[in-house]
């Protein structure tokens, strides 16, 4: 922190001088890099409703992309595996073992509620992540 204002103030005093000299003119570029970071974190909240449906608990998603990104699950490939459920929207999942259940438009913090509805041949892991989109 002591270098950063030792700095500027060698800064404002040079370009005082250079004011008086006739140049009137100066600027100062601050730059930085910003790592991406994505992550995803899972909260386990397990419980079974009498219509089937199994809650899971909830994902906290972070991403600083400013491209967006979108929300993948992975599991176990079966040829009907039912849907997952997002904040009570249903995104039927793919038999492949991988679908897009989200897209997100820029960079959030965002909590979702997750719960499965099993197809009839039901899917016995699930891992969530989340894909940068680097434009």
């Amino acid at each position: 922190m002591k270098k950063i204002v030792i700095f500027l103030a060698a800064i404002s005093l040079t370009g005082q001088a250079r004011a008086q000299d006739g140049q009137a003119s100066q600027s100062l570029t601050i730059g930085g890099v910003v790592p991406l970071v994505c992550r995803s974190d899972y909260t386990p909240a397990i419980s079974f409703r009498p219509d089937g449906i199994i809650d899971l608990g909830s994902v906290r998603e972070f991403c600083n992309s400013g491209g967006g990104y979108q929300v993948v699950v992975e599991y176990t490939p079966t040829d009907a595996p039912g849907a997952l459920i997002l904040n009570g929207t249903e995104v039927a999942l793919d038999r492949s073992g991988s679908t897009v259940v989200a897209v997100v438009e820029g960079p959030a913090i965002l909590t979702r509620n997750l719960a499965y509805r099993p197809g009839s041949q039901p899917i016995t892991s699930i891992r969530v992540r989340l894909q940068a989109d680097t434009v």
